[in-house]
């Protein structure tokens, strides 16, 4: 995991970020936002590169085609890294095939 990362991302989606290295995806920048807790971990590896969002306490899927996102409905808001993990992990997978 990222040791640079800040704590309320760790505390929020660190789980998630370790299934993604373990996927050779890391994380290159992230931004936290002074209010509301939002931020924003920019991830790169495996031919992909894409966000993950927090706002308002909801996790979103970005820089990806609408379309591929609808396909593996990832084209909503997730209440926790839980409920994102199984759709993107999928997306994934199926990505590289």
């Amino acid at each position: 995991m990222n040791n640079s990362l800040n704590p309320e991302i760790e505390k929020s989606i660190g789980p998630l970020i370790q299934s993604l290295a373990a996927q050779s995806i890391v994380t290159i920048d992230s931004h936290v936002s002074n209010s509301f807790g939002n931020f924003v971990v920019h991830f790169r590896g495996a031919g992909r590169d894409f966000q993950i969002i927090r706002d308002r306490g909801q996790l979103i899927v970005g820089g990806i085609e609408q379309q591929e996102l609808e396909q593996f409905g990832l084209f909503r808001a997730f209440p926790g890294f839980r409920e994102l993990e199984p759709p993107l992990m999928q997306w994934l997978q199926r990505s590289e095939a």
